[in-house]
């Protein structure tokens, strides 16, 4: 399995300003709502892991990703992206998806 990265692209904004004027003193975000950052892990033949869902959160809430497929892994963070201890948690739960044994390893070291 290849462990891949996606991010959403940015777009340019429009500016708009008075008339005369050859500076902008401040652009706001059209942004709605929150960043979620997901791991994700999908094979060649298809294969895939549940996704882990990163929460900018500092407490859990069971409702915020009820609706998510069978198997995510809910994950909270205060800034909502991955460290090194959350990468851990993930791999576990990889592991526990994917089931790797001797005769057929999920990670090859090559």
């Amino acid at each position: 399995m290849r462990l891949l990265s996606q991010q959403s692209p940015n777009r340019t904004l429009k500016v708009i300003t008075p008339k005369g004027k050859k500076t902008v003193r401040k652009i706001s975000s059209t942004e709605i709502g929150q960043t979620v950052t997901a791991i994700r892990c999908k094979s060649a033949t298809r294969v895939f892991v549940p996704p882990a869902l990163i929460l900018p959160r500092k407490r859990m809430n069971p409702l915020l990703y009820k609706d998510e497929p069978n198997g995510t892994l809910a994950l909270i963070r205060d800034t909502g992206y991955a460290n090194s201890h959350l990468f851990i948690d993930w791999l576990k739960h990889f592991v526990k998806h994917a089931k790797p044994s001797a005769e057929d390893p999920s990670v090859n070291s090559r």
